[in-house]
Order: C-alpha cells, then structure tokens, then sequence
C-alpha cells in the first residue's frame, strides 16, 4: 500500500474517532481490524489475533480488548457474536481510499442524536464541494 494512501486512511480514521469521542492513539488497532477481515467482511478477534496485535501495535491485549468494546459501544464495530464482528459500514468503509477515490463524511443531528455516515464521492460531487469550500477563496 502506498504510504499516501495510508496516510489519507489513518486521517479518515482519526476525524471517524473524533466524531465518536475515542482517542486517536486507537487508529492502527481499528485499522488492523478492518485490514484482518475476511471476504464475507467478518472481523474475527481470537487469543491469537490479539497476541499478533499486542506485539505490533505495542499494546497490552487487556488494551486492546478494551479498545474494541469501545468501537462497540460507539457504533464502529458491530458484534455479532463472541469475538466475531463487522465494521459499521456506513462509517468505517475505507475501501474506496484505497482505489484512489475520495470519501465525504456527513453528520446529521436530529431529536435522536448525532448519525455520522460515509460515502464514496463522484468527480461530479468534488467539483461540487469545490466551489463552496472556503480553502478555493481568493484571498
């Protein structure tokens, strides 16, 4: 993977757990997680996964456990049965990163709470966000 694309998955990561209140330092553990899912998008957390995960993201399997309930109690993972779980993919899809596309994060507030959603964007929808965005003002 090229460090740019990396680099452009781990900001989007950090403003998903920002949204979500959990500290960026959990960024290389939630990025491992995807990364392990199978083709059926299943992430499967066993005591094996966690020592591999300990020992490369230099932190305790307690940490780590901790950390995942965390993703669950905020929407990040979904659990679906012991130590098996999905990502939310209306949050955590970063997929499309990966094949250089771009992807735009939108909140909605409503009488029932914050709902933060991701999607792919279309060269037609950047051109779009282009005109509005304050960074394209003459200055």
């Amino acid at each position: 993977m090229e460090v740019n694309i990396l680099q452009k998955i781990d900001a989007y990561l950090e403003d998903i757990l920002a949204l979500t209140d959990i500290s960026r330092s959990c960024v290389p553990l939630l990025r491992e997680l995807i990364e392990s899912k199978n083709k059926d998008g299943y992430i499967f957390v066993n005591s094996a996964l966690k020592r591999l995960l300990s020992k490369k993201l230099d932190m305790a399997i307690g940490s780590i456990e901790n950390t995942i309930t965390k993703f669950v109690d905020k929407g990040i993972l979904i659990r679906v049965d012991r130590g098996m779980y999905i990502a939310n993919k209306d949050i955590v899809d970063f997929t499309v990163l990966k094949e250089h596309d771009d992807i735009k994060i939108t909140i909605y507030y409503s009488d029932n709470g914050r709902n933060i959603k991701s999607m792919k964007t279309t060269k037609e929808q950047q051109k779009e966000v282009a005109l509005y965005d304050d960074r394209t003002k003459e200055k």
